[in-house]
């Protein structure tokens, strides 16, 4: 294919890709094991740049309706970025499939099947408005004990001071009795 193996820095997923300059390029992946699930890809897009992806059957031959030309083209940086082709009457995916991508000023740096990273990345999602709840609720136990703590010091403060005055006016009435 037209397109050159590229080092660059990313983000996670993205150490080494396979990259495409102004000039496109395709590169056209082994037999997978596609499972019906649509692929997904990880890429850096640059300018006007896009990553389209087809899919063939085992035996090398374009699967109706998701092929590179029916491909809705990723135009942006994308992580997990599940693809999409624009008929909506495509054949279903095989449960053995070669990838064809197609790149044009874009770096590829993962692909793979859409069940397993939409389910992590769900699980990842999840998990943190779970541990924001919990320390939006923790915050708001701790406001709750440091007002309860406040009240009962002042409380304690002011029954101290309502008891002493209590006492001199008791004592003052006695001092009085016995003069």
């Amino acid at each position: 294919a037209n397109a050159t193996l590229n080092v660059a820095a990313f983000h996670a997923d993205g150490a080494a890709g396979l990259g495409a300059g102004s000039r496109s390029g395709s590169v056209t992946s082994r037999v997978l094991p596609c499972r019906g699930r649509a692929p997904i890809v990880t890429a850096k897009v640059v300018g006007s740049g896009h990553v389209s992806v087809g899919i063939l059957d085992d035996a090398g031959r374009p699967v109706a309706g998701r092929s590179v030309a029916d491909a809705i083209p990723v135009l942006l940086d994308a992580t997990d970025e599940e693809v999409g082709w624009r008929s909506e009457r495509a054949a279903p995916i095989p449960e053995r499939c070669v990838l064809q991508f197609e790149l044009a000023e874009a770096t590829l740096f993962t692909f793979g099947f859409a069940s397993t990273a939409r389910a992590d990345r769900a699980a990842r999602r999840d998990f943190a408005r779970a541990m924001a709840r919990l320390a939006k609720a923790e915050g708001r136990g701790v406001l709750r004990l440091w007002a309860m703590f406040a009240l009962t010091t002042l409380s304690c403060a002011a029954l101290r001071s309502f008891s002493l005055r209590l006492q001199r006016c008791l004592t003052r009435g006695r001092k009085g009795e016995v003069e």
